[in-house]
């Protein structure tokens, strides 16, 4: 529940919490807007390998980048701009594209990227968080 609170969805919470809606009749219903843990767990089971980018603390990390890296050394990755989540509103993504107009971005052929990224996410030189490991939290 802390997840969906994080990201905007108080309003849905309150209703679960509250027992007027399951959370599985939530997340089936129309009314469901994908959020940055649905992408990250589609991207970690299908290993897609995506860093999400904002101006605020991603909740992840509380970093203001969050990288999804599904084996060692990784150089290449999609770059998914994420905005600040409002409450009770549909949560807003970009998609980043390079100067080459390719969408899976290679971070090290692009210094300033590679230093602004590494500025705001000191976790992306450590061994990533595993999405089960921050479920667990």
């Amino acid at each position: 529940m802390s997840c969906l609170n994080k990201e905007g969805k108080e309003q849905w919470v309150r209703s679960i919490r509250g027992g007027k809606i399951t959370l599985e009749q939530y997340i089936t219903s129309y009314q469901y807007a994908f959020t940055m843990l649905d992408l990250w767990m589609l991207a970690d089971y299908f290993g897609i390998p995506i860093i999400f980018y904002g101006q605020f603390r991603i909740p992840f990390n509380n970093e203001k980048a969050f990288a999804n890296i599904v084996k060692k050394n990784m150089r290449r990755f999609y770059i998914i701009r994420v905005y600040k989540p409002i409450i009770n509103t549909l949560p807003h993504y970009n998609l980043l594209v390079d100067p080459k107009k390719s969408i899976y971005i290679d971070i090290y052929d692009n210094p300033t990227l590679l230093t602004r990224l590494l500025t705001v996410a000191s976790h992306l030189g450590k061994p990533p968080i595993r999405i089960s490991e921050y479920i667990e939290k």
